[in-house]
């Protein structure tokens, strides 16, 4: 299985904390979902949630990977660009795959191990193997998140440092590739989620003044609104080169919503990860910010 992609196991958002002794938790990073894997012939591969291979993009990560001189083995986690504080910051991370900045990944789960698959095998067991994998390597762009069984103190403390929110984990469960399950929760400090970009505006100099965006509805796309802000300059001056190459005639949503004139219409394949205060009766977004592309969902 090292040279196929496993769906990854999806989180199901959860409004409070579950409770019981047969929970773990940990904190919720910000960055990509990956998949990390080395086969019998020390050949490593990175890939994308959606299967997409980046393995060229993350070097570094990969001679780490092959240095260790590890098993064949298919690890689960999360690429992030860790800040001077040694928080993922998101924003970073997007900025890093146009020029060129280094990231780290972060493992939480095994997927396979020695020529055997161990998705059958419970999350404690997993995460053991994990640890004594790893327990005695000296690692930079290799890190293994952490566990704790306090739930409540690790929400409070992760929104004290304004990150996104944690991930509640039934140590029990099997791995559930490719589905979205109640074993997986994920408890949020701040509303933010990837919507799809259906349009876009131009300033007056033809550079990007805002995007319109959509979410998926059944086997539609739901029109939420436009967003302006969070651009930064180079933002402005880059995206639109890209969003011209994927231009339609007519909105892509079911849901059509006034916008002020000179809309101009795109294939809903790019998204974007958008910070959120509220999403109105009326089905829009308020209070939403531009925080980076989200390239490992382009459906192009």
């Amino acid at each position: 299985m090292f040279n196929e992609f496993v769906p990854p196991a999806l989180l199901t958002q959860a409004s409070s904390l579950p409770n019981g002794p047969d929970w773990s938790f940990e904190q919720k990073f910000d960055g990509f979902r990956g998949q990390l894997s080395v086969d019998a012939n020390g050949t490593v591969a990175i890939r994308t949630r959606t299967g997409r291979d980046w393995t060229e993009r993350f070097p570094h990560i990969a001679r780490e990977l092959k240095s260790l001189h590890s098993p064949p083995m298919v690890l689960d986690g999360e690429i992030v660009a860790l800040n001077v504080h040694g928080e993922s910051d998101f924003r970073k991370l997007c900025r890093g795959l146009h020029h060129g900045a280094e990231a780290s990944f972060v493992v939480f789960d095994l997927l396979a191990y020695e020529e055997s698959s161990v998705l059958g095998l419970s999350l404690a067991h997993r995460r053991q193997m994990l640890q004594s994998i790893f327990e005695r390597s000296r690692l930079t762009h290799l890190l293994i998140t952490s566990v704790l069984a306090d739930g409540r103190a690790l929400l409070a403390d992760v929104a004290r440092r304004g990150g996104e929110g944690i991930v509640a984990k039934r140590c029990s469960s099997l791995y559930a590739a490719g589905q979205r399950t109640r074993d997986w929760l994920k408890i949020k400090c701040v509303r933010r989620d990837d919507f799809v970009i259906v349009g876009w505006h131009a300033a007056p100099d033809n550079t990007l003044s805002s995007i319109i965006v959509a979410s998926q509805d059944g086997d539609g796309l739901r029109f939420r609104g436009s967003v302006g802000s969070g651009f930064s300059r180079e933002e402005r001056t880059r995206l639109p080169t890209m969003l011209q190459k994927f231009e339609v005639r007519f909105s892509p949503c079911f849901s059509a919503r006034p916008v002020r004139s000179h809309v101009r219409w795109i294939k809903p394949v790019l998204f974007a990860e958008l910070r959120y205060d509220a999403i109105t009766g009326g089905g829009v977004l308020r209070g939403a910010a531009f925080l980076g592309m989200r390239d490992d969902l382009f459906r192009g």
